[in-house]
Formats: structure tokens, C-alpha cells, sequence
């Protein structure tokens, strides 16, 4: 047979075989991650000894009674946090409709960033949102075993010598009011959806 039918022969068998699987890839992609969540023990949570923005010492102690909606963030970043802050405070301002669900539900912000974030700018932050929140810091060492009883996966790139970004998970944990695990909510859960699903948890222990 002619070598250039047998090459254009080729040529055509190679991508019929690409455009199967490129096919079959596409079906089998992922589809959006599921909204919520999961539920049950999970060794997260535990002791802990930062300060609020008050420079007050608080630990894990000081939140029980309540439950607790914690997130873990800093005040310098650029993208992620502000949109994760804005959306639980939009799920306050739902819940806040009924009075009673904020006098159950303490809010709070720990700084992965303790370096960049003393008291006094965890709390020019926390201005921006829900007047709930308690903003928590401390030396490394506190926020490094805090992070750590949490699963609170953090790295700093050095995008600049002086200001550091910090990739970090941004799971917004719920904790009952003995200050154990009960579920944990994704970037992804918008308002309308994290209220309802908090409301859900309010009534159990």
C-alpha cells in the first residue's frame, strides 16, 4: 500500500481513538462538589488559649455553653476570606431574623496570621461584618496548635518580602456547646443555604 494512505490511515485511526476518549473523559468528569457537608464524631476541635480583640485571654473553655461557628482566616487576604466572611454574615443577618438563634450561636474568626494580625486589626477587620463575631489571635505557637487541633491546612507564598499570601482550607466548622465537632461547611454553601443548615443544628446538642 501507498506510504501516505498508510500514514493519512493512521493519522485518522490515532484520532478517532483521542476523540473516544476525550468522550468518555468529558462523561465521566466530576460534576459540583455536594453543598454540605459532613456529620458525626471527628477528632476536630480541642483546647486552646488565644486572645480577643480586646487582647482578653479566651480559650476553648470560654465558648462553651454555646455553640460555636468558627473560621479561620487573615486580615490580608486578598480574595477568599472577605468573600467567605461576607457570605457567613449574610447567613447571620437570615438567622438574626429570629433573635433568639444569635443567642445561641457564637461567630468566630481566628487568624491564621498572627504576625500581621495583633487585636487592634483583627478588629478594624471584623468591622466590616456581622457585629456578632468575636476575633480571635495570638503568638504562632497558640494559632499553630489551634490550627492544628482543627485540621487547618495553611502554607505562606511569598509573594512579596513583606507580604506574604497564605493558601489555607476555609471549612467553616460548627461545634456544639461542649465544644465538640458537628459538622463543617464548604466555600462553596451560599447564604440562604448555610442559614437553613445551621438553623437545622440549633435544636441538638
Amino acid at each position: 500500500m501507498n506510504p501516505k494512505i498508510l500514514k493519512g490511515t493512521a493519522a485518522i485511526i490515532i484520532l478517532l481513538v483521542l476523540g473516544y476518549f476525550a468522550g468518555t473523559l468529558s462523561e465521566r468528569a466530576p460534576g459540583p462538589a455536594p453543598v454540605v457537608i459532613s456529620h458525626g464524631e471527628a477528632d476536630i476541635g480541642g483546647a486552646f488559649e488565644l486572645v480577643d480583640t480586646g487582647g482578653n485571654a479566651v480559650t476553648d473553655q470560654t465558648l462553651l455553653g454555646k455553640k460555636a461557628l468558627i473560621y479561620f482566616g487573615y486580615t490580608n487576604c486578598p480574595d477568599v476570606c472577605p468573600l467567605d466572611m461576607n457570605r457567613i454574615s449574610m447567613a447571620l443577618n437570615i438567622l438574626g431574623q429570629n433573635r433568639p438563634v444569635l443567642e445561641v450561636l457564637q461567630p468566630v474568626f481566628i487568624s491564621i496570621d498572627p504576625a500581621r494580625d495583633p487585636p487592634d486589626q483583627v478588629a478594624r477587620f471584623l468591622a466590616r461584618y456581622h457585629p456578632s463575631f468575636i476575633g480571635l489571635t495570638g503568638t504562632f505557637e497558640q494559632m499553630e496548635r489551634t490550627a492544628k487541633a482543627y485540621k487547618v491546612a495553611y502554607e505562606k507564598i511569598l509573594a512579596a518580602e513583606d507580604q506574604p499570601l497564605i493558601n489555607h482550607s476555609s471549612n467553616i466548622y460548627l461545634m456544639d456547646e461542649q465544644g465538640k465537632y458537628i459538622t463543617h461547611f464548604g466555600s462553596d454553601v451560599p447564604p440562604g443555604a448555610l442559614a437553613e443548615a445551621i438553623l437545622g443544628h440549633l435544636g441538638s446538642s
